[in-house]
């Protein structure tokens, strides 16, 4: 796998060994960019259910000036940390590791907010999936993470039935089918 675009563009990403991890398709992580194209530059970006780190890696590369990355697997969060030092951007980086719900808490209680929320939570366990994704949707709803205006984007299988009802903060703008993937593109609605 290789950043696609960027000033990392055709660097070979380093990615965990097994199952345990589902890596993006290129045409996700391409779509997700071109939609973002004008506000990634300067932005700061959650990468949620991290991985290999390909889509903060990916935002790094289009000019983001902080990636955060969040991952529960320590295989997971050794390479993305090998793969920032092996690229020269650590310092633009911070990986944490541990899981998501309880890292958007915490991040929420120090005062973080982000411009590009980006989460791709398990999603090959049938019925549990969907369960996953409405409970991501609604912990970045209710938390203070994404700035007014700022997207949030979940990525799901093909079909993805979630619809998330009843939203204080964010509103669905679009869903997209790609192959076997779909993202979802929320807007945090700004303050009234």
């Amino acid at each position: 796998m290789r950043i696609f675009a960027g000033t990392l563009k055709n660097r070979l990403l380093k990615s965990p060994k097994g199952l345990a991890t589902r890596p993006t398709m290129g045409m996700v992580r391409e779509a997700l960019f071109n939609i973002c194209q004008q506000e990634i530059e300067g932005a700061s970006f959650l990468d949620l259910y991290a991985g290999s780190g390909a889509m903060g890696l990916e935002a790094l590369s289009h000019g983001a000036s902080l990636a955060v990355f969040v991952d529960s697997c320590r295989e997971c969060v050794q390479c993305i940390q090998e793969n920032l030092k092996n690229f020269g951007v650590v310092q633009q980086a911070q990986v944490l590791q541990g899981d998501v719900f309880q890292k958007i808490a915490a991040l929420a209680k120090m005062g973080k907010n982000f411009n590009i929320i980006y989460a791709d939570p398990p999603y090959e366990k049938g019925p549990e999936g969907l369960l996953y994704g409405e409970r991501i949707v609604r912990a970045i709803d209710e938390s203070s993470l994404l700035k007014p205006g700022g997207r949030f984007f979940l990525e799901g299988p093909h079909p993805f039935p979630l619809k998330v009802e009843d939203l204080k903060s964010l509103m669905l703008e679009k869903t997209r089918h790609m192959g076997r993937a779909t993202l979802q593109q929320y807007l945090k609605k700004e303050s009234t």
